[in-house]
């Protein structure tokens, strides 16, 4: 269970510390062991701690652990010193990148926390699942090496509870029932873009005992011109709950007016989808000077005909991309670091939002104890000379 910042003493605990020898040590190594200089967990930990204080390529790794051998080895030995860029270039190369994905979501697990029930909370978690294409990694042959990963997103923790990579985005539609089979999401909302409105999908989540808000568009034909059809009939209008919002800054006006129908007479059309109880229309508006801009979206959902709960959780999954996305592109600069090599791309990636997940949990904390905010590219900057930082966030892993 993640502890809290005050709790952490000046000097680390021996068993404690040597727990952290254990966070990659139940890794499958396929190398000849009796070679074996730079056991995984040793390699991993190093690109961990690196990546952290900003460092982002197989040289600055290699850089880092020769500068902070000494805070290294507060937590595992180093026997035989820092492995050269090309020994960790080599091990990322090879490692099985759905290896490294599992022990992520076991990570993330102790940073969370024991999860509140529904029951304790009586407020439902918005779980966002998402997709992200990494744009660095290099293709030899036309879209044969395409990296796409999927990504579970707790909006009240604040960090990744998981992904998964897939070939290509067509097969997001594999990945995600993946996804869900690893995340514990009982009595959460899970929302999720067009890409995942699939029957199955929602069939899985409802299989699961979690709610379902599910994005519209045209690769469900039939449903989405049934859905827009009734909402474009003035004679329906008197059997929707509407919600709406607006929010005004920096010149900028926004409206947003949430429609939900609940129970249904269910059309066909309706029939294949678990649990569906409402369906919702959307309509967004902008207004900067004098250009306004409107756009209207459609969803269904196994929620009650709510449209405050429902638009509030709607909202929530857009903030992947300020809280995932921004963080990944501008603070990691994920899609600037060029990779040829899938592996590397992938087992990189994985580490890079454990690091990210980590960082964030910390300036959480730190911020509601009444510290200064900090912006994450200074704080990766700070860590490098701050020995004490970097020793609670790497204990909320323990």
């Amino acid at each position: 269970m993640a502890i809290d910042i005050y709790e952490i003493e000046d000097l680390i605990d021996d068993e404690t510390s040597y727990n952290i020898q254990e966070l990659f040590s139940d890794l499958l190594d396929t190398r000849y062991q009796p070679n074996v200089r730079y056991p995984l967990n040793e390699i991993f930990f190093l690109v961990l701690c690196a990546q952290l204080c900003g460092y982002e390529s197989f040289r600055e790794y290699e850089a880092y652990g020769h500068l902070k051998l000494s805070f290294l080895r507060r937590f595992i030995p180093y026997e035989n010193g820092i492995p050269s860029h090309k020994t960790i270039r080599s091990i990322l190369a090879i490692f099985c990148p759905s290896q490294l994905e599992d022990k992520f979501r076991e990570t993330i697990k102790l940073i969370t926390g024991k999860r509140v029930t529904l029951e304790e909370s009586q407020q439902p978690e918005t779980i966002a699942i998402d997709g992200k294409r990494h744009r660095g990694l290099k293709s030899k042959g036309e879209d044969s090496n395409i990296l796409h990963t999927v990504s579970a997103y707790s909006t009240k923790e604040g960090v990744l509870l998981g992904q998964s990579t897939v070939a290509d985005k067509s097969n997001e539609i594999t990945a995600i029932p993946e996804l869900l089979d690893a995340l514990e999401i009982s009595g959460q909302i899970v929302t999720i873009d067009a890409m995942g409105c699939q029957a199955e999908i929602a069939k899985k989540i409802r299989t699961k005992g979690a709610d379902y808000i599910l994005a519209l568009k045209g690769n469900q034909g039939y449903l989405y011109d049934a859905v827009q059809d009734f909402f474009n009939n003035s004679k329906n209008s008197d059997s929707w709950y509407s919600f709406e919002t607006e929010n005004k800054g920096h010149g900028r006006k926004e409206k947003r007016q949430c429609m939900v129908v609940g129970n249904l007479e269910i059309p066909e059309v309706y029939k294949k989808w678990e649990g569906l109880t409402s369906i919702i229309k959307l309509i967004s508006t902008r207004e900067l000077k004098d250009k306004k801009e409107s756009e209207e979206r459609y969803y269904i959902s196994s929620l009650d005909p709510d449209p405050k709960k429902i638009l509030t959780s709607i909202r929530r999954h857009w903030g992947v991309e300020n809280e995932v996305h921004w963080y990944l592109d501008v603070v990691f600069r994920e899609d600037d670091r060029i990779i040829w090599n899938k592996n590397i791309a992938s087992n990189e990636s994985t580490i890079r939002r454990l690091a990210m997940s980590l960082l964030k949990k910390h300036k959480a904390q730190s911020e509601s104890s009444g510290k200064k905010k900090i912006a994450m590219k200074t704080l990766r900057k700070n860590l490098v000379a701050d020995d004490h930082s970097m020793e609670i966030i790497i204990r909320l892993v323990v």
